[in-house]
């Protein structure tokens, strides 16, 4: 879990400090008691009932197909520990996706393509400043620029993608499509465009 202080934070004294990380660790253990609440309230009569979307915090911390959680606070100069965590389900390369994805690096058209033309699938491209690229080393400049774009102007902290990132004048949308939280299926493709490589991946479902 990631920690971070504000200035005004470190400068008072030890037991100021001791008593500021005794509060927020009890707001953790109360921000994961609050998630887990909701299936004791409610109860969870059978699998379907994951639906109910009262049961929202639980299922996302009980999903079996989650791979991977990670969790960060931001302490505030004041009392207040805001607290979030990320589940991403299990995401598997896949041969059809892949197909797809190499069918239109062929083109060469250097820009996403169209919705209409990939129903159902998300795409992320890059183009990259070298023709015959390495794949392994298109895909990860490829990779690094797209989820870069988080760093350059932040997400809202519960991470839900808003009209507001739509209407950005910085494009965050790269960045969404990777870490988007349905997405199970994942296929690339490479060409030759010229003297660079056109780099094309994309996500199922949408």
């Amino acid at each position: 879990m990631t920690r971070y202080h504000c200035e005004a934070s470190r400068k008072g004294t030890k037991k100021i400090d001791s008593q500021l990380i005794n509060n927020k660790d009890n707001q953790i253990k109360a921000a994961i008691a609050s998630w887990i609440a909701p299936e004791t309230f409610y109860g969870l009569n059978n699998v379907s009932n994951y639906d109910d979307n009262r049961l929202y915090t639980f299922a996302n911390m009980a999903n079996a197909k989650t791979l991977r959680f990670g969790c960060g606070y931001q302490e505030n100069c004041g009392q207040d520990v805001h607290i979030s965590c990320i589940y991403n389900l299990m995401q598997v390369y896949d041969c059809d996706t892949e197909t797809g994805a190499m069918e239109y690096a062929r083109t060469c058209a250097l820009k996403q393509s169209e919705q209409s033309e990939r129903e159902g699938y998300g795409e992320n491209v890059y183009i990259y400043n070298a023709p015959n690229a390495v794949p392994a080393d298109a895909f990860e400049a490829a990779a690094e620029h797209w989820w870069g774009q988080v760093f350059l102007d932040g997400i809202n902290w519960k991470v839900l993608f808003k009209q507001s990132l739509k209407d950005k004048s910085i494009d965050q949308k790269s960045f969404t499509q990777m870490a988007w939280a349905k997405s199970t299926k994942l296929g690339c493709g490479i060409q030759t465009c010229g003297m660079k490589s056109f780099v094309v991946c994309r996500y199922s479902p949408a």
